[in-house]
């Protein structure tokens, strides 16, 4: 196969896009949990709809990780998903958040509770689901570009 054909292995227009219905579903369950106030205050706001944009943000950063790593990986989509999930729930609510609050990152949550808190369960449950819709629509997409 020469280079002019060859198949380009991610798309960063099919990772923002699908970062962003990914966001957008994930934005159901952390708005339902009051989760948008906690992570406004990493920027020194309690504003649900500034946590909320933070939040629309963050999913195109990882949107587009999620382009290179769909890039680097032969996975099912949910497959792929689920394990994209768990590596942004450890770098965002388990490391990232608790540093930017000042509470060490381990095993506070930033978005309420402590610990092995429920609310933690259900944060990873909401990054999982992130993952597999993302990984879902990127697949989507990126099929419908080539």
């Amino acid at each position: 196969m020469t280079d002019a054909v060859q198949e380009k292995k991610f798309s960063f227009k099919a990772g923002i896009i699908s970062s962003l219905v990914g966001g957008l579903i994930l934005a159901i369950p952390m708005g339902m949990m009051g989760m948008f106030p906690g992570l406004a205050s990493m920027m020194g706001s309690h504003s649900a709809a500034v946590g909320f944009i933070i939040h629309l943000m963050i999913s195109l950063i990882f949107g587009i990780a999620f382009a290179l790593f769909a890039g680097m990986v032969k996975l099912h989509p949910a497959v792929s998903g689920l394990i994209f999930g768990v590596i942004i729930w450890i770098i965002g609510p388990m490391i990232i958040m608790p540093m930017m609050m000042g509470s060490g990152g381990g095993a506070s949550n930033p978005c309420g509770g402590g610990g092995a808190s429920m609310s933690m369960w259900l944060s990873l449950a909401t990054h999982l689901m992130y993952g597999v819709v993302t990984s879902i629509t990127y697949r989507l997409v990126k099929g419908k570009a080539a």
